[in-house]
């Protein structure tokens, strides 16, 4: 079983909302059944929309106050929601709750898409109900074209931020208007193309300045007087996107000038809207503006309140506009070292003051404990300094072997012209090498021959053995023919019985053929 806290509204407000018209109320769960799964809240949103809510009677007293969280599964019995999903849906201001999305479809919960460098309350701001307030309210209402001059009331709020970074992103011109100056350096680091502090000088002079081509698209989050003079800076075909009444929930709403005559000379249209009008488009919103903050086209803003008890200042807080961005409270605080050590020394004061023999047997188990922890712990400081020693060496031989590099420089520089000279001194070789003569490795006393003697070779696939044995009885012939030569300079009369002659070159010539 587990115990939830809760909540709920129990007194109807006069004015300005106090932490008297909330109370927590406490339910124990039941068991899970098929298709239910257990969540543990990790934010819930703080809406300015509630008080409108609470003000119209949608919520009466003694109900429990409304609005989307962000929560962890911690057990579930349906496989679309395992455990340690992180899931939006509308809880409203609790710890713990039990959803089913056929049971419960009301409650529409939906996996939270993760943004690298953003905390899950980004669910319930930019990918959550603010962004698809934005996005739909004012693309689906205003239709604003590229060039057009938009203003946006309460501009650094939830909603109105997302607005007129998305207004930039479709090429419009954007004024924004907000209550201190803060909130004007936030927006003008935003991109807006111009600011205004309705607390500050004339309202009318400053929207004069600040719209010089007049106004296309108006998104009000705001109403009263504010609406009512940026109404009279609309051109032809003007279009207003109405999200709130921010001017009027804690109060009598302003009186105004009679509008009709506006709307029907300059043909202007204006229309309201509750967000859940595209719930069945709802992703399609979440995947453009997380899409956006990819592109780096838009940021997304917010402010985080602690502690799931301080829920009612938080959400008074937010009314009275100390938020920048999109109001969130964190509901489970993780309680600092300090807090915790104060808490039990607090507690251990109380019984020794009380309850002497239980406050010493107390310190005695605490002893007891901690000190072979301590004996452990001053083993592992002894073994981390003597690592930390060993790497200090470490670093110190690499210092110096750096410095060695570098002292080595001039050396390197010499080695490296070594290394050039060489390089050109072997291309001088090659070139040198190229423009000698080839010699002939493949002569042979056959073809020294044939450049003297023709003779008609039959065309054999292998002659080797024929022309070897040719060439020596030419060699040998020559030889005899030179020897006989020698012999009749010496005796002309002389015998011409040599083996030599005719006779063996017919011979020779009959052999090779």
């Amino acid at each position: 079983m587990v115990l939830a806290r809760k909540w709920m509204y129990v007194k109807r407000m006069d004015g300005e909302p106090k932490p008297t018209d909330f109370s927590i109320a406490e339910e124990e769960l039941p068991e899970l059944e098929a298709g239910d799964f257990l969540v543990e809240t990790l934010y819930f949103s703080l809406d300015a929309g509630l008080r409108g809510y609470i003000e119209l009677g949608v919520l009466p007293v003694g109900s429990p106050v409304i609005g989307m969280a962000i929560a962890k599964v911690i057990e579930s019995r349906n496989e679309m929601f395992p455990r340690d999903a992180r899931v939006c849906a509308r809880l409203g201001w609790c710890t713990h709750a039990i959803l089913n999305p056929i049971k419960r479809k009301d409650q529409n919960p939906y996996i939270v898409p993760e943004v690298e460098g953003h905390s899950p309350a980004i669910g319930l701001g930019a990918l959550g109900l603010s962004g698809n307030t934005a996005y739909f309210g004012f693309l689906e209402i205003c239709k604003p074209k590229q060039g057009e001059t938009v203003v946006v009331s309460a501009a650094a709020g939830a909603v109105g931020h997302l607005v007129g970074q998305i207004a930039k992103a479709m090429g419009c011109y954007v004024v924004g208007v907000a209550r201190s100056e803060e909130k004007m350096r936030v927006l003008k680091q935003l991109g807006f193309d111009a600011v205004i502090n309705y607390r500050v000088g004339s309202l009318r002079e400053q929207l004069l300045q600040a719209t010089p081509k007049g106004v296309d698209c108006y998104f009000d989050n705001v109403g009263g007087e504010l609406t009512e003079l940026v109404r009279e800076r609309m051109n032809l075909y003007g279009r207003i996107s109405v999200c709130g009444t921010v001017s009027s929930y804690n109060g009598k709403p302003a009186p105004v000038t009679d509008p009709q005559r506006d709307y029907v000379t300059k043909q202007l249209r204006q229309e309201g809207f509750v967000v859940f009008r595209w719930l069945d488009r709802w992703m399609e919103g979440i995947t453009q503006m997380q899409e956006w903050i990819k592109e780096k086209k838009l940021v997304h803003l917010e402010t985080v309140y602690e502690g799931f008890e301080s829920a009612p200042e938080a959400f008074i807080k937010m009314l009275r506009g100390d938020n920048i961005g999109k109001s969130v409270l964190k509901a489970k605080v993780k309680k600092s070292m300090v807090s915790n050590a104060t808490e039990k020394i607090s507690e251990n004061m109380h019984i020794i003051a009380n309850e002497p023999s239980l406050a010493f047997y107390r310190i005695q188990e605490h002893v007891r404990k901690v000190i072979p922890l301590i004996v452990d712990r001053r083993a592992e400081v002894v073994q981390l300094q003597q690592d930390l020693q060993g790497k200090c060496y470490d670093m110190e031989y690499a210092i110096s072997a750096v410095k060695d590099i570098e002292a080595a420089d001039t050396s390197l520089k010499n080695v490296q012209e070594l290394l050039k000279n060489a390089i050109f001194l072997k291309q001088q070789l090659k070139y040198v090498e190229s423009r000698r003569p080839k010699k002939d490795t493949n002569s042979s006393v056959y073809k020294r021959l044939s450049a003297h003697i023709t003779l008609d070779l039959p065309d054999l696939t292998d002659i080797s053995g024929v022309v070897r044995e040719t060439t020596n009885r030419v060699e040998h012939m020559m030889s005899q023919a030179r020897n006989s030569n020698s012999n009749i300079n010496n005796n002309p009369t002389g015998s011409t019985n040599s083996t030599g002659g005719p006779a063996e070159l017919q011979r020779s010539y009959t052999t090779l053929h």
